[in-house]
């Protein structure tokens, strides 16, 4: 094995031009090659499809996980459930004082219609 790349060393020695011309056109063709990736940001392919599952597809078609951010904000065992809400109301009018330029809404309450109709839908 040692013996070939001995070998291959010595041609690339002796042909310097023919060698960088390769080794350009290699290269060329590779960023070529990766220039055609394109990625998709479907995870509904990832689940077979079939009548079980339609509707699960219906869901994550419907909903854009892609320009959402969720924060989750958990109380020690020491604080009450009034200083939570007050600091997540504190974190929200922060950032619509701050940050309303970069942000299209914020959903720091959710309406109990909303989650009545999300329930009835799981169960179903």
């Amino acid at each position: 094995m040692g013996n070939w790349f001995f070998k291959v060393y010595q041609f690339l020695q002796k042909n310097r031009i023919a060698s960088a011309m390769l080794l350009l056109l290699v290269l060329f063709g590779l960023v070529f090659l990766v220039s055609k990736i394109r990625f998709e940001e479907d995870i509904s392919k990832l689940i077979p499809i079939n009548s079980n599952n339609q509707d699960f597809q219906k869901v994550l078609k419907t909903v854009n996980f892609t320009d959402k951010v969720i924060v989750n904000i958990h109380r020690s065992d020491s604080s009450e459930i009034e200083d939570l809400t007050e600091y997540a109301s504190e974190i929200i009018d922060s950032l619509e004082a701050h940050s309303a330029t970069y942000i299209k809404n914020i959903r720091g309450k959710v309406k109990d219609n909303d989650l009545l109709r999300t329930m009835d839908f799981v169960y179903e």
